[in-house]
């Protein structure tokens, strides 16, 4: 399966730059924590015209643009904000993986129920 510029391998369990090819990790592991980052303040990366005019966002200390490369060939994989601090968000993982990771997707819907999006009908 491909998101983005990155391939999750269900044949060894694996994740994978869509560039190169190069193994980033297994797909029990958070990928962007194996590849070179780059965190700078997002106004001041994204404010400066660089990216054009639709790319601009108001200016916050706390709010940083976070520019994800692979560390084989050194494409962009993903470009995301972040607030200072934060951990990096998974793209993608299992929910096999998520379970044995301990999350409980009954228990959190039942502790904040407001927080989750329903696609089905009304009932």
């Amino acid at each position: 399966m491909r998101i983005g510029d990155v391939v999750w391998n269900q044949d060894d369990h694996s994740v994978a730059c869509a560039k190169c090819d190069e193994r980033l990790s297994a797909d029990d592991e958070n990928w962007k924590e194996h590849s070179l980052l780059k965190r700078t303040n997002a106004a001041e990366r994204l404010n400066c015209g660089d990216f054009g005019p639709a790319y601009s966002v108001y200016e916050h200390p706390d709010l940083e643009l976070v520019e994800i490369f692979c560390p084989h060939c050194k494409a962009l994989l993903a470009a995301e904000l972040y607030l200072r601090d934060e951990p990096l968000r998974w793209t993608f993982r299992s929910l096999d993986v998520a379970i044995e990771q301990g999350y409980d997707a009954a228990a959190d819907f039942a502790a904040e129920p407001e927080q989750w999006i329903s696609f089905g009908s009304p009932r």
